[in-house]
């Protein structure tokens, strides 16, 4: 029968975690690793460890926000396997967001962008915010877009096109902030990009 021997050490159980963990745990002397066994998503990944692993990273195809319960199975001296008591973590979404390009035009008025967000959720609110030093130009609404994946274990990106009417008239040379917020599940990144009128 599988005895609850070995001790999890890391991540701590209920953590919430923005990257994927490196899981740890701890055995008796004359023991070894055996495999650990990771559940979340609707899904179960057996990773199978060598004799004297004590850590395995969260594997790539399970990068997917959401909680995950583990455990590690162990071989003692005996031949007899033993699971340890499972314990559970969070792994938060992870965002990313960007501009690709940018201009300005009509007279200064009008600022065409190209942006670009990411998650690990299937879909997420962009909003775009444009400033001229501490004068707010533009503030958009929060635009719900949907995620394309891309590869395994990376995030899901997206792109759009996007057109500002700005509240002012910008002149050559001036500095402007665009301001690029990515939210999903729970979370919101902000990244701030500096570009000069020409």
């Amino acid at each position: 029968d599988l005895v609850s021997t070995p001790t999890l050490t890391a991540p701590r159980g209920g953590a919430s975690v923005g990257t994927p963990p490196v899981l740890t745990w701890v055995l008796p002397d004359g023991w070894s690793s055996y495999q650990v066994r990771i559940t979340g998503m609707g899904r179960t990944f057996r990773l199978a460890v060598p004799g004297g692993t004590r850590s395995k990273s969260h594997p790539a195809s399970a990068w997917r926000s959401g909680l995950y319960r583990w455990v590690v199975v162990s071989r003692s001296p005996d031949g007899k396997l033993h699971v340890s008591n499972p314990r559970t973590y969070r792994m938060l979404p992870r965002l990313g967001a960007w501009v690709s390009s940018g201009r300005v035009r009509s007279g200064g008025r009008y600022v065409r962008l190209r942006v670009g967000y990411a998650a690990s959720l299937p879909s997420a609110n962009v909003r775009v915010r444009i400033k001229l030093g501490r004068t707010l130009l533009h503030s958009g609404r929060a635009v719900r877009r949907t995620m394309h994946t891309r590869g395994v274990g990376s995030p899901r990106r997206g792109w759009f096109a996007y057109n500002a009417k700005l509240r002012q008239t910008l002149r050559r040379g001036q500095k402007i902030v665009v301001e690029v917020r990515v939210s999903a599940g729970g979370r919101t990144l902000v990244r701030r990009f500096r570009a000069t009128v020409r």
